[in-house]
């Protein structure tokens, strides 16, 4: 019988290669979810504008894609559609902050992972982790500070100090990041053809 340590998720890639996946990267769920939350603070500000601009999920995007936010506000005078740059360009910013939070996870770890399907993948993990009050309304903030049983001395800036269980979900990107004889491989996920846990 194979232990949870023990066990792999063997991938199919469509150029007919197979990988023995034993370690997924995942990152902390409470910034996964300050990034959502920016993004959809942002949408909400930029009412019907759009940039035209779609690099969610794509590393390579990230950067140029804040870059051309900046291009784009300068152009235009609306200051709800300014604000809603503003905060687009803060979620690309904090997204590509998360690449030095994730964690290689083992894949018996993972809930979720008998499903070819990263959105429900998640791992629990004791890691001291910062939560960004700032952009959260009144009754966001409260709920994330009784959520994290937080106190005012765990509060400097806006910015809680916390430290406990937390979540290790997948990040939205189209890659997944999984070790694989102790080497990090980025597998494009639209790629996998054949999916098993073994």
């Amino acid at each position: 019988m194979t232990t949870d340590a023990e066990k792999k998720l063997v991938l199919g890639l469509s150029s007919g290669k197979q990988l023995s996946v034993s370690h997924v990267l995942l990152f902390p769920e409470p910034e996964i979810h300050q990034v959502l939350l920016l993004r959809a603070k942002a949408q909400e500000e930029l009412g019907g504008f759009t940039t035209g601009l779609g690099f969610w999920g794509s590393p390579g995007w990230v950067i140029g894609g804040a870059a051309a936010l900046g291009f784009v506000e300068s152009l235009i005078s609306n200051s709800k559609t300014k604000k809603g740059l503003e905060l687009l360009k803060e979620a690309a910013q904090k997204h590509e902050q998360l690449n030095g939070k994730g964690s290689f996870l083992a894949i018996g770890s993972i809930e979720g992972i008998s499903r070819p399907n990263p959105a429900t993948w998640r791992a629990t993990q004791v890691a001291e982790f910062q939560i960004d009050l700032n952009p959260m309304g009144l009754i966001e903030k409260g709920k994330t500070i009784q959520r994290y049983d937080i106190t005012r001395k765990q509060i400097a800036n806006g910015v809680a100090t916390v430290t406990g269980p937390i979540g290790f979900v997948h990040n939205e990107d189209e890659f997944i990041w999984v070790e694989v004889d102790t080497q990090p491989i980025a597998v494009r996920w639209s790629s996998v053809e054949s999916y098993q846990l073994a």
